[in-house]
């Protein structure tokens, strides 16, 4: 995979990005799954439907841009998101958030070496944007740059220290590391920040079958369950680790669950 040689800047305000899945566990745990899709999607919350209609390209305020924007990209026409966001967003300082809808469009485009140099720009004009360290945190992560993952995550959480999506992206990222406590440390906290965020509870869930607490994982991502509606991860992980407990009919429950969630 080809690696990222962006420069950083420095520290981190609090905003929320929504993203970053966590990934299924390996080894010990549960194999991959195949319903998991991307293990990273930095950016990846719904954007909610703006409706339809014309809207002026530009905007002392940004948000008619914005909006339109994510029209565009709702119906499908994400090219044509990026090319007015290039076009018409105004200097980094600002147009905070018109860059980062910039940048997720890009990572979503698979632009993300792109999508990686529009957030140090922002971050450049707006070094505790907690919302911006954390999008290039998760797209470090996601090419490999663990090192600098980290750095993002931890500088968002420095400035604001409840910042829970930070804390579940860095648990997210111990567990890709194997760092398995210190990941369900940080989740924990995300956990008591966010305690209706199923994508916590499922990677606390995951984390926990890592270490062996078998029933408490499964508390945790049959909770998952419940609040990731159409999502049919916590169901095959659940199969998956009563499979391995010789509980066979629970596991197939689970994996049948997991089936209808998939085709919902």
């Amino acid at each position: 995979m080809r690696r990222l040689h962006t420069a950083r800047t420095d520290q981190p305000d609090p905003a929320s990005v929504q993203g970053f899945d966590p990934p299924i566990l390996e080894g010990d745990a549960v194999e991959p799954s195949s319903d998991a899709g991307s293990s990273l999607r930095p950016f990846g919350r719904e954007i909610p439907d703006q409706g339809s209609g014309a809207a002026p390209p530009d905007s002392p305020s940004g948000a008619p841009l914005l909006e339109r924007a994510r029209r565009l990209a709702n119906q499908g026409r994400r090219l044509e998101a990026i090319q007015l966001l290039r076009q018409h967003a105004g200097p980094e300082r600002e147009s905070l958030a018109e860059r980062l809808e910039l940048a997720r469009l890009l990572d979503e485009a698979g632009e993300v070496e792109e999508a990686v140099i529009q957030l140090t720009a922002v971050l450049h004009a707006h070094p505790t944007s907690a919302e911006g360290l954390v999008a290039r945190g998760a797209l470090y992560a996601k090419t490999g740059e663990v090192g600098l993952a980290e750095q993002d995550l931890l500088a968002a959480v420095k400035c604001s220290p409840k910042h829970w999506p930070a804390k579940r992206y860095l648990g997210t990222l111990m567990l890709r590391k194997g760092a398995t406590r210190e990941a369900i440390a940080w989740l924990d906290e995300a956990e008591r920040l966010a305690p209706d965020d199923g994508e916590v509870k499922l990677a606390l869930g995951e984390a926990l079958v890592a270490t062996r607490e078998y029933d408490a994982a499964l508390a945790k991502l049959e909770a998952a369950g419940g609040l990731l509606a159409k999502d049919p991860r916590p169901w095959t992980t659940m199969g998956r680790v009563l499979d391995r407990l010789g509980r066979t009919d629970e596991a197939l429950r689970m994996h049948q669950r997991a089936r209808e969630a998939r085709q919902s």
